[in-house]
């Protein structure tokens, strides 16, 4: 069965037809991809953290540090992000505060879930995992990528809750309508994730995966290497990839409507290189857009700032140490101002 199945998947259904001496060259192609599969269905790294039930499925939490007068920092991933990716970040953090990174639905080691994969749902999740896990506010919310949406709708939700902000790269809710070429960016990104979800699922990705085969994958932490091969080598992670990214608009929506951040300290870190576009056209007015679209976000507070690292790119930022020590410096600042905030109140 699995090898028809994986004749049918490289094109070749008429074994008979295929010349002779092409033939051992298949049966290698072959007992690799079988080997791969083993590989998947053995290969099972320790799960850090817990896993809470949470409304009838298990969700992964992540906490590490010590809760003290600080605010918790609770870090939201980028779009199919698992905790692993920032864990440079939650280490650099960990001696100071409580920090907690977790798993949303489908992701990770979280369980899926049959919702839509809006800011909406996902923040009403997140609030009910920290209730269930008994890890209360204030809180600082760090997020990268698409979490850039996701935390201004918890803002908007649960607005005594947070205290402060830490967009990391973030996404912005207009980014596809004013950044030149990136109108289809959306549908090829659905199409990508599933070209990726079929080669997961005939244990390709274990050949080659085009995710770990980054330059910035030789900063990840050697230790997490292991879980993150084993998450990008299932086929369940590029299906939640692709129902994020379907529902970035609706994210969008929300997330303009949640309003502005107030008086909370802010920081929005701004990735100042894009290795797609390098030496392009387009690089430089990419950069522009960015920033300006960055400093908007920054604008929602009254407290807020932007800052670059120039050498950094969108992965880099968070798992390069130099670049991620620098991001724990600034989201620090924003704690400490936060907890200044706080006693001021008090």
């Amino acid at each position: 069965m699995i090898i028809l199945t994986l004749d049918q998947a490289l094109g070749n259904t008429e074994f008979d037809s295929i010349p002779k001496e092409k033939g051992k060259t298949r049966m290698r192609v072959y007992m690799a991809l079988l080997a791969a599969l083993m590989v998947s269905a053995c290969s099972n790294p320790d799960i850090p953290g817990k896993k809470y039930m949470v409304d009838g499925t298990e969700m992964h939490l992540y906490c590490t540090g010590t809760r003290n007068e600080m605010p918790t920092v609770i870090i939201e991933a980028g779009l199919g992000g698992p905790t692993g990716f920032y864990r440079r970040i939650q280490d650099g953090l960990s001696p100071h505060l409580r920090v907690c990174s977790y798993d949303r639905a489908g992701i990770g080691w979280s369980d899926t879930r049959d919702t839509p994969r809006d800011a909406a749902h996902m923040v009403s999740e997140l609030h009910r995992l920290l209730a269930v896990a008994n890890e209360p506010g204030p809180y600082i919310l760090t997020g990268h990528s698409l979490a850039g949406l996701i935390m201004r709708v918890y803002i908007g939700q649960y607005p005594d809750e947070v205290v402060g902000v830490a967009f990391l790269d973030p996404s912005h809710p207009d980014q596809f309508s004013r950044i030149p070429d990136m109108d289809d960016f959306l549908e090829k990104g659905k199409t990508l994730y599933k070209y990726a979800e079929y080669a997961a699922t005939f244990g390709l990705t274990h050949i080659y995966n085009p995710i770990t085969a980054g330059d910035w994958w030789d900063y990840v932490p050697e230790e997490v290497q292991p879980q993150l091969t084993y998450l990008f080598n299932r086929s369940a992670t590029y299906v939640i990839c692709r129902k994020e990214l379907k529902e970035f608009m609706a994210s969008a929506t929300e997330a303009k409507a949640a309003g502005n951040l107030g008086g909370r300290p802010t920081v929005v870190v701004t990735a100042g290189t894009f290795p797609d576009l390098e030496n392009s056209a387009m690089e430089s007015e990419y950069r522009k857009i960015t920033s300006e679209l960055h400093k908007e976000i920054a604008a929602l507070s009254t407290k807020g700032q932007q800052v670059g690292i120039a050498k950094a790119d969108h992965m880099s930022l968070i798992v390069n140490p130099e670049y991620a020590n620098r991001v724990v410096d600034l989201i620090l600042e924003v704690s400490h101002e936060a907890k200044a905030d706080m006693d001021m109140k008090n």
